[in-house]
């Protein structure tokens, strides 16, 4: 099933909400001032903006018991508590109420159903006396269209909700036809969903983080993706159901692959023996030809997106860095995107691309699986960058003496530092696929 790693470095403009200076209002700044530390909404605005919000929001007061938002109704206004406590619970499908968290003073409340067009997800309710100060959902509209880092700093926010691990607002609710179990995974760029259809076919759900909504490159990076997916057809690709609009934000839904992703077999059995590992190389690399076929770069060839089903079959997973080759640049001034650990020397330095950066990386993952870790560790981006700068292949039976002359020669010029070096035809490593067991 899909994922997202940490360890990726994409370099996107939806990363500059976390990276707000916190504000520091005067204490004479009314209301603004006194929550600008505890809130959320206010510590990443800029202070002409938060002004915006204080001249424009009212003040309501609500006695202990008395709800200030009901599940279920339109999202119609904005609230930050200024003070007291509130209690957050919702009901499921069977009317069963479970009671989520308590929250208090600078708790921004109504944010999802404003900025997702959705009813009300939970109850608030008030335990203590309560003061909040509330913005019209059309004004906060007006002005997030006026200040666009209103937008983003709430994107933000209700993008840190969402793939919750002890409650997700999606769970249980049905989007586009597709019924969500549970959450998957998480990531910066998305959340991946257990869901299931009505005819009860199941489907990874890929849901774009909120984060990138108003990110244009990100929505263009993410519709290139479905289509990528789309117009794969391919044993060992994963493949795409559908794609659809929903909750202010874009979905697709995947081919589930129930299993496990390569690099948490390798953290489970260790070194593969080569007999077993050319089973694996043959299907990736079978799904990895198909691709470059299609005039496709992946750009992001690992260990964790390559599925191991439990029927024994392998999928190349996750093109959401793929990109035709006739669309990318051809200056050296191309972004750098990927996961360095994996990425090859012209891809580090972000210089143009050809599919000989993907065979690159499929050397590394050979490596991985032969040898059971990393063919390069945990350095950080700068000291990587000097590695390839200097990068000489392995000699890969010095290290790992049981590895065949044939399998070593191709690992080493798939890991040639230059490009034109890496001639490897990918097609005599795809007749060697064949089911790999899970259970080893």
């Amino acid at each position: 099933m899909p994922r997202e790693n940490p360890d990726e470095h994409r370099a996107t403009s939806a990363e500059r909400i976390t990276d707000f200076e916190t504000v520091a209002f005067p204490e004479t700044r009314g209301w603004v001032g006194e929550l600008a530390g505890s809130c959320d909404l206010l510590a990443y605005l800029p202070p002409r903006v938060a002004e915006m919000l204080e001249v424009n929001m009212r003040e309501e007061k609500f006695e202990a018991g008395q709800r200030l938002i009901r599940q279920g109704d339109p999202g119609d206004s904005l609230m930050v508590i200024r003070d007291g406590v509130v209690r957050i619970g919702s009901k499921d499908a069977n009317g069963k109420r479970r009671w989520i968290a308590r929250s208090g003073r600078g708790q921004v409340l109504g944010e999802m159903a404003l900025l997702t067009g959705e009813p009300r997800t939970a109850d608030v309710i008030a335990l203590k006396p309560v003061r909040a100060m509330v913005l019209s959902a059309e004004t906060l509209h007006r002005l997030a269209r006026e200040h666009p880092e209103i937008g983003e700093v709430l994107t933000g926010i209700v993008a840190r909700r969402l793939g919750s691990v002890d409650h997700d607002a999606l769970a249980g609710k049905t989007l586009g036809g597709w019924l969500i179990r549970r959450r998957l995974g998480k990531g910066g760029m998305s959340i991946v969903y257990d869901a299931e259809d009505r005819q009860g076919r199941r489907a990874a759900l890929k849901m774009m983080s909120h984060r990138l909504v108003y990110d244009e490159g990100a929505c263009r990076q993410f519709q290139r993706e479905a289509d990528i997916i789309q117009s794969f057809e391919h044993p060992n690709i994963v493949r795409m159901y559908e794609r659809f609009a929903a909750f202010h934000t874009y979905f697709l839904a995947l081919e589930f692959c129930e299993g496990a992703p390569l690099d948490e077999v390798l953290k489970r059995r260790g070194p593969l023996p080569e007999s077993e590992a050319r089973k694996v190389i043959g299907q990736a690399a079978a799904g990895l030809a198909y691709a470059h076929r299609a005039g496709v770069i992946h750009r992001d060839v690992k260990p964790a997106n390559v599925m191991v089903a439990r029927d024994g079959t392998v999928k190349l997973m996750d093109f959401g860095l793929a990109r035709p080759v006739a669309e990318l640049p051809a200056s050296s001034d191309a972004a750098v995107v990927g996961t360095p650990a994996y990425m090859a020397p012209e891809q580090m330095e972000g210089q143009s691309l050809t599919t000989a950066a993907d065979l690159f990386s499929f050397g590394a993952v050979m490596w991985e699986i032969l040898a059971g870790r990393r063919l390069i560790g945990n350095l950080s981006f700068s000291e990587l960058f000097r590695l390839h700068a200097e990068w000489k292949p392995p000699v890969v039976r010095e290290t790992l003496p049981e590895v065949s002359s044939q399998l070593a020669e191709i690992i080493e010029r798939c890991l040639a530092k230059s490009p034109e070096d890496r001639r490897v035809d990918l097609a005599p490593l795809a007749a060697w696929a064949a089911p790999f067991s899970l259970e080893g």
